[in-house]
């Protein structure tokens, strides 16, 4: 699992550790996917933290716990802060 970005290059949510914070960067997830997953508040830019990593991977956005199976969280990609 990464746990910094040396780079400051965008990484999958699903390398992440556990506990982690970033900003969601961009997806390259369904389009049906992606919308809902907007309107729970998982969008670009929104902070995130991953609360349980795995599968389901569980990820925090404003006050929300999400869970994602791996498809998902690889198709998410994060920011780390």
């Amino acid at each position: 699992m990464v746990s910094a970005s040396s780079n400051g290059s965008a990484i999958p949510l699903s390398e992440l550790r556990e506990g982690a914070t970033g900003l969601v960067a961009s997806t390259t997830i369904d389009s049906a996917d992606a919308l809902l997953l907007s309107a729970m508040g998982l969008r670009a830019a929104a902070p995130i933290r991953l609360a349980r990593a795995g599968e389901p991977c569980i990820v925090q956005v404003n006050g929300t716990r999400i869970g994602l199976n791996a498809s998902l969280a690889r198709g998410i990609h994060v920011h780390i802060q």
